[in-house]
């Protein structure tokens, strides 16, 4: 027997008889994740399938079992020609989510439950199949945390731009700073480069924006000398243009200056050969 591999799943189909610790079972189904606002892979909340857990039948009835623990039999029949979900695609998205995203990242909220009310602002949001949504967020003022399934005592002070942005409304930053941070936070955009030890330099980072890989160059830190370029996800493609306009104001005398500095080099180099 073989390991079934969840990377490339094109031999599981409804049927697909396999073998789960020494059980016979057939494969029914991908289980289900739950991904909400800021996934790294990209996706718009929802439910998708789960590329590591599978539905299985087994006589005592249905299992959800890891995919690394099933193997395919010796023989098993040839899949019919049909699209296989992966997970990592919108298209693989299988519905809403089970429970309304009440609090998103980046909201200021206010605990009205308790005597002495806290202003917060909300970090993270964590989903499960068959809980409500765990809200996690930091006081403003003071040093606490909250988190919490229970928003009812919860009120929204502020939208943050994270809920803005998924639901197409004006988005507001303080400073250029606050902008670039935002456009290339994980969720929403994805390193083009490869992180690497500090980033890389002007030059490689306009290479990458120049052909298009890129939408958004931020300085890396802890040098201001190194940079980071970013690639917006494509549920926020119909922000690309106004996010390479921006990065064009801040950097685009810079990125010239390298390109036409490492182009002068190269025919010097040339030359000399």
């Amino acid at each position: 027997m073989s390991y079934v591999m969840m990377m490339a799943p094109v031999h599981l189909h409804v049927g697909c008889p396999l073998d789960y610790l020494g059980k016979r079972v057939e494969f029914l189904r991908y289980a289900e994740v739950l991904v909400g606002p800021l996934d790294p892979m990209g996706r718009r909340p929802g439910r998708y399938p789960d590329r590591e857990n599978i539905i299985v039948r087994y006589s005592d009835g249905d299992l959800r079992v890891p995919a690394k623990d099933v193997r395919f039999v010796d023989t098993y029949p040839k899949p019919p020609a049909a699209h296989i979900p992966n997970g990592f695609s919108q298209v693989d998205r299988l519905g809403d989510l089970p429970d309304q995203i009440v609090f998103w990242p980046g909201d200021e909220i206010r605990d009205v439950g308790t005597r002495y009310p806290e202003s917060y602002m909300v970090e993270k949001v964590h989903l499960s199949l068959g809980e409500k949504p765990l809200y996690e967020a930091v006081a403003i003022e003071v040093s606490l945390r909250l988190r919490t399934r229970v928003p009812e005592q919860l009120r929204v002070v502020s939208r943050g731009n994270t809920y803005r942005l998924y639901h197409n409304e004006h988005l507001s930053f303080a400073s250029d700073e606050e902008e670039l941070a935002f456009w290339s936070q994980e969720g929403i955009s994805v390193c083009g480069l490869g992180y690497g030890n500090s980033g890389h330099t002007l030059w490689a980072c306009a290479d990458s924006f120049r052909k298009g890989h890129a939408d958004v160059i931020v300085q890396a830190k802890p040098s201001r000398e190194w940079y980071r370029a970013y690639k917006l996800h494509d549920i926020f493609a119909q922000h690309r243009n106004y996010v390479r306009a921006f990065t064009e104001r801040l950097y685009g005398a810079g990125m010239d200056a390298e390109i036409t500095y490492v182009a002068e080099v190269a025919r010097e180099l040339s030359q000399s050969e």
